[in-house]
């Protein structure tokens, strides 16, 4: 069976590239994504990667780098399925979106399905921060759990204070759209 696992260690800016190409054919055949077509494969750069070709399972760890059309995606450590589309992130992850930056604590997501679940959420949406607790991601939005927002990067930093802050219970990002907050505070 170990003949079966592919280990592959690459020294500096080398890395290990795959491609999952069977999780947008996988994607294709779920009726919930009839409205929203599949994208292109995702692929991972890594250092250090182990692929097992039976079960689609994988290890990749060292600069890690995952791309899909517009979403990119970097951390240190992270496992999944290439066939089923989970990967689970155990520690600190870094997500490009078009318009949106965030940086996520740990947390899973569904390449097929394109959900997932983040904690220790930060970021921007074109020029506004935020922090969360907790974000839950969908093909078509993002939703914060106990969030602040901010217009300067205060937010982020320790000690200082944002001019002003809205706090919410729950807030809804549709990118490229606009932001909508549940039952706001406003501090000044």
């Amino acid at each position: 069976m170990k003949d079966r696992l592919i280990r592959r260690g690459l020294l500096g800016s080398l890395g290990y590239l795959a491609t999952f190409g069977t999780l947008a054919s996988a994607a294709e055949s779920t009726p919930e994504n009839k409205e929203n077509p599949p994208q292109g494969p995702v692929k991972i750069v890594a250092d250090q990667m182990e692929y097992n070709q039976n079960t689609g399972d994988f290890h990749a760890s060292g600069r890690v780098r995952i791309v899909r059309d517009g979403d990119r995606l970097r951390t240190e450590v992270v496992f999944g399925n290439g066939n089923d589309g989970d990967i689970v992130f155990p520690e600190e992850v870094r997500m490009v979106r078009p318009l949106t930056v965030m940086q996520f604590g740990t947390g899973t997501y569904n390449f097929n399905s394109q959900t997932g679940e983040f904690e220790n959420v930060s970021g921007m949406l074109k020029s506004r921060y935020f922090v969360s607790e907790h974000a839950d991601i969908y093909p078509d939005r993002t939703e914060l759990r106990n969030a602040s927002i901010a217009e300067d990067e205060s937010l982020m930093s320790e000690g200082r204070r944002p001019i002003f802050r809205i706090d919410a219970p729950s807030v809804t990002i549709i990118p490229n759209e606009k932001m909508t907050l549940n039952r706001p505070a406003l501090y000044l």
